[in-house]
């Protein structure tokens, strides 16, 4: 039996070190900066402008690509810069720059859904 055969398998304890904390919330960013491209689908284009004031939940980003999702912004505040950066892939994406207002206003855009009976479930 050779030393791989004997030892392939590594038992190591589990701990959850967390286990016993409390969530801690996490404070907003100053700015965040949200890729028009984030999956394997056509890249979104921008559907704000620099100067826009945008809401949590706001389509932000759209296609018409076969395989496409939107962007929706994930903060409220002002849109101040629209660019273009490499992305994890080495492809150069508009990007766009939000700066936070701490206000995080839900967008009208955002509703729950009316479920009545199993159809519409």
């Amino acid at each position: 039996m050779s030393i791989f055969q004997k030892f392939h398998t590594v038992k190591a304890p589990h701990y959850k070190n967390t286990e016993n904390c409390e969530s801690e919330r996490m404070p907003l960013p100053k700015e965040v900066n949200i890729q028009m491209s984030q999956n394997i689908g056509a890249p979104c284009k921008p559907l704000v402008a620099v100067g826009d004031h945008v809401k949590v939940g706001q389509k932000i980003g759209e296609s018409d690509g076969f395989v496409s999702a939107p962007i929706h912004s994930s903060v409220s505040g002002e849109v101040t810069a629209i660019t273009k950066k490499y992305n994890k892939m080495s492809q150069l994406v508009d990007v766009i720059t939000i700066k936070t207002d701490g206000l995080q206003e839900l967008s009208e855009e955002v509703k729950p859904p009316v479920i009545i009976d199993k159809d519409s479930f």
